[in-house]
């Protein structure tokens, strides 16, 4: 039986935030986030769960590697 985790917004992260970034043209624009999805582990946990293999590793998306030094899988201590 599969098992999925879901994180909760707590009720301080529900109200609408004011999330800003700078885009190309200089501009500032607003980004949209869900329930404060941006300050919460839900993006984590989605991670997780789409990129886990068989044996428990789980593969890096390549967007993501340079952030953590080129790892392409993180496998669980037991498999080390």
């Amino acid at each position: 039986q599969p098992c999925h985790l879901q994180k909760r917004s707590p009720p301080c992260m529900r109200q609408v935030r004011s999330v800003r970034y700078r885009k190309e043209d200089g501009k500032t624009a607003t980004a949209a986030t869900l329930n404060g999805t941006l300050a919460t582990t839900r993006w984590l946990v989605a991670i997780l769960e789409t990129h886990q293999q068989a044996d428990g590793s789980v593969r890096i998306p390549e967007a993501l590697r340079p952030y953590l030094g080129g790892t392409e899988f993180i496998t669980p201590k037991a498999a080390r």
